[in-house]
């Protein structure tokens, strides 16, 4: 952003909000902050988009992408706050907005936009110079400094990464400078998050009509194993026949028809002697007959998932708009970023996608990662053997009763980092009986290697391939 253009910002923003209240924090997509103030309804919008990056005033339906309101780590501490001051780097693209809290931990905080191109960031300060949170992390190996939470906050270093670059070109020559950095930046930005939005929705529709395809085809052949249930029915008839040429060991039985048409071929259980088979034959065509009506409910109903997957797909090859978008992510996106309510930080929110009454505890991450805790026996089970995706993480206290916890893959992007597995193991060291140790082992593994031991009590699982990694028992 041009210098110039920033420092008239600042004083636009330091005009209207200076000395008020933070009242809500909401996410605008993958990158964006958006801060409500107490009396105004205009906001604070920052954006941390590696192309289009920039900070204004904006209405809430200017902002680039769907708002969802956040309590984590870039939330919960600023709600509340008040704006002191607002300052600018001399000569550079780094802001400070610092606010006062009436909080013994954090008293002052301050967010900093680096407005950087390529690594924009927003990070959020605390007491003793503590990354509370950002909106990107960095671990190191992109950048010679470290960003994630819990780690000192070290500035960017000067050079041209954190000076003038070659978007600053166009000089600002007047007019609203919020209305400008819109134009410029955010129109942009709001283009690549419809883009960005459109292709998650299209890789979720699918996958959901691959997956429908394929529980189709095994209805399928279901179906035509449940079309055999009164020959099924026959062959057990006739076995109960002639019980006395049937003898325990023996894999197929051949008798003759009743009619006398020729020979019938019975496939037998050799662990079984007659009477054995002929109530297993008739054990067998009963429940095919019995599951018929809800075979053909189900391939229906797959029928119609492809049948709708096919319509959106063809929508998103005709561009729609983000009404379409924001309607579509809320019924394909499993955990949509910017189309659907965001899960709330605290343990007590609700996630998106989640049934009626199935309310977990839900925590949210750095980098959006989303962590789910059972509260009771009873939910644990639900939440590990009916909800949790195969390639989720499942956390437990090793050696001690306590909830299921799950990371869901879904949420976050790429692979979950060092920081994010031992955030979540101190979750679930904190939901265990070992809350008060001060070291828990918490063991991890994929939930595709958790088992339900047979008649466990809810509740009840097992692992394979498990690691185990120690940490203190805390909440983010």
């Amino acid at each position: 952003m041009d210098p110039d253009l920033i420092e008239a910002i600042l004083q636009e923003i330091r005009h209207a909000f200076a000395g008020k209240e933070v009242s809500r924090i909401d996410r605008g997509g993958r990158y964006g902050l958006f801060l409500r103030f107490s009396g105004p309804r205009d906001g604070l919008y920052l954006s941390a988009h590696p192309d289009w990056n920039h900070l204004r005033l904006a209405e809430v339906g200017s902002v680039p992408a769907p708002l969802r309101k956040t309590t984590g780590p870039m939330g919960a501490p600023l709600k509340g706050a008040v704006l002191r001051d607002l300052e600018r780097e001399p000569g550079g693209r780094v802001v400070r907005l610092r606010f006062d809290r009436e909080d013994e931990t954090h008293p002052e905080l301050v967010l900093v936009g680096e407005l950087i191109p390529r690594f924009a960031n927003l990070v959020l300060i605390g007491s003793g110079n503590r990354v509370l949170g950002c909106v990107r992390t960095f671990d190191g190996k992109e950048r010679s400094r470290q960003v994630v939470p819990g780690v000192a906050y070290t500035p960017p270093g000067a050079g041209p990464a954190a000076g003038a670059g070659e978007e600053d070109a166009t000089p600002w020559e007047g007019g609203s400078p919020s209305a400008e950095a819109a134009r410029r930046w955010g129109e942009p930005e709001a283009d690549g998050s419809r883009e960005s939005v459109a292709t998650e929705i299209r890789r979720a529709v699918s996958r959901r009509r691959k997956r429908a395809a394929r529980t189709l085809r095994k209805v399928g052949e279901r179906i035509v194993e449940a079309d055999r249930a009164e020959e099924i029915r026959a062959q057990a008839e006739l076995l109960a026949s002639r019980p006395g040429e049937v003898r325990r060991g023996m894999e197929v039985a051949r008798l003759p028809a009743f009619d006398g048409s020729g020979e019938v071929s019975i496939p037998l259980d050799p662990k079984l002697d007659a009477r054995e088979n002929v109530d297993a034959l008739f054990r067998k065509a009963k429940r095919l007959a019995r599951g018929r009506t809800k075979l053909d409910e189900q391939r229906a109903a797959q029928e119609e998932a492809i049948a709708k997957a096919d319509a959106v797909l063809a929508e998103l090859d005709a561009n729609p708009g983000a009404a379409f978008l924001a309607k579509a992510g809320e019924e394909f996106l499993r955990d949509p970023p910017p189309a659907a309510t965001s899960p709330q930080a605290g343990g007590d929110g609700k996630a998106a996608g989640l049934p009626a009454g199935f309310r977990p505890r839900v925590y949210l991450l750095p980098g959006d990662w989303e962590v789910w805790v059972g509260r009771s026996a009873r939910q644990n089970d639900e939440l590990t053997h009916r909800h949790a995706s195969p390639r989720d993480l499942w956390f437990h206290a090793r050696g001690a009763e306590g909830s299921h916890v799950v990371l869901r893959h879904a949420s976050g992007k790429g692979e979950p980092s060092r920081e994010t597995i031992r955030a979540t193991a101190a979750i679930a060291a904190h939901y265990s009986k070992q809350r008060n140790a001060g070291v828990v082992p918490v063991a991890y593994t994929e939930k595709r290697y958790v088992r339900r031991p047979r008649k466990a009590p809810p509740g009840t699982a097992s692992m394979i391939r498990e690691k185990v990694v120690f940490v203190r028992p805390g909440l983010p």
